[in-house]
């Protein structure tokens, strides 16, 4: 019973190894979109805020 509990001790530590690595990855993932997302939000603002609010003035110059 020893070696069994001994086996069992192993798998499921390594079965939460497993669960850890794929919940880092997981909030790695979870991060990167939020952040991807943030920049998207950044560059759309920057973008609106670039775009002139009135039409530019031309002169017409008479001979």
């Amino acid at each position: 019973t020893k070696r069994r509990s001994r086996s069992f001790e192993q798998s499921t530590i390594s079965k939460i190894r497993d669960l850890n690595t794929e919940l880092t990855h997981s909030r790695q993932l979870k991060a990167a979109a939020a952040a991807a997302a943030a920049a998207a939000a950044a560059a759309a603002a920057a973008a609106i805020s670039i775009t002139p609010t009135t039409e530019p003035k031309e002169t017409i110059q008479q001979d």
